[in-house]
């Protein structure tokens, strides 16, 4: 069995913390946003966009850091494990139809499916060849 693994995914957990203390101590809380905005009898849409759309930031980095596997298990019986922080999927080499490499991402497209992954893993190209020989039908895309 061979595993890759990005030595570092745990670190990126902080990201979004970091922008979402950011926010509220350049803006404030939700509810102190709100009281300046009634107390000065001035709705600044602008001040809640902002405000929601760095929450939504935030909320797309946390989905980011908890489905893009930092594991990857290759099985000499053909079964690939891809772990991340919120689950674990294992899918067979022969449901893989095509994998994509772009300059920061790649997504391995298999049955109904795909599983996005960062190209900050190690030995990446060496990944998409293990699963190519578990199955040569794979089509490999380099979009770099």
């Amino acid at each position: 069995m061979k595993t890759y693994k990005l030595s570092w995914h745990y670190r990126l957990i902080v990201v979004p913390i970091i922008v979402l203390v950011a926010t509220i101590a350049s803006i404030g809380t939700l509810p102190d946003v709100i009281d300046i905005l009634f107390s000065t009898g001035i709705l600044d849409k602008v001040a809640l966009i902002e405000y929601f759309g760095v929450l939504i930031a935030t909320a797309i980095l946390w989905y980011a850091v908890l489905v893009i596997p930092y594991k990857i298990a290759i099985r000499a019986d053909g079964r690939l494990g891809f772990r991340s922080l919120s689950k674990q999927k294992i899918i067979l080499a022969t449901q893989i139809f095509k994998i994509e490499n772009d300059f920061f991402t790649s997504k391995i497209h298999y049955g109904d499916g795909k599983i996005y992954l960062t190209n900050l893993m190690n030995e990446f190209s060496s990944i998409a060849e293990s699963i190519k020989q578990l199955n040569p039908k794979i089509e490999i895309k380099n979009n770099t």
